[in-house]
């Protein structure tokens, strides 16, 4: 390691998804983040002289496999752009992925997080919006539950 010089990630021999590096970005975490034409590199040295690489593809829930374009939020939250389809937002605390726009839908993925003493209804949540959309005759909001990730999907219209 050279004096000053934190770490150096440069090509797949580093360990990077790809050696076509579009954008940069760091988190609140102190890593750097690569968008590149084969997903997303998470690069960050744990210990002194010791690199680690985390690559992120379509396989673990990336919309598309180039991306263009990464910006860190003051929440923790890394904010990418695709070339084909559209953005989404990586949620650094493990919640899960949202990817928030995609064939004509908006769409929020979180994992499930059951409220343990239930509220009553305000009518302000996830059916208030269905019956809107309803009303409005648009496509159909879908929400989709796995047991593992909520998914709601809602039209927009392009």
């Amino acid at each position: 390691m050279e004096k000053n010089r934190l770490y150096q990630f440069n090509t797949t021999d580093d360990g990077l998804a790809s050696n076509d590096v579009y954008a940069l970005a760091s988190d609140v975490q102190g890593r750097i983040w690569a968008a590149t034409d084969a997903g997303i590199s998470i690069c960050a040295m744990p210990e002194k002289g010791k690199k680690q690489v985390q690559n992120l593809g379509v396989s673990n829930g990336l919309s598309d496999e180039i991306v263009t374009t990464l910006l860190s939020d003051l929440q923790g939250n890394v904010w990418a752009g695709t070339f084909g389809n559209g953005v989404f937002v990586l949620d650094l605390q493990g919640n899960g992925l949202a990817v928030m726009e995609n064939d004509g839908y908006v769409t929020v993925r979180n994992n499930i997080q059951k409220k343990i003493k239930p509220e009553a209804s305000k009518h302000f949540g996830l059916q208030s919006l269905i019956n809107r959309y309803q009303f409005l005759g648009e496509r159909p909001v879908k929400v989709e539950d796995d047991g593992a990730f909520f998914t709601v999907k809602v039209p927009i219209k392009i």
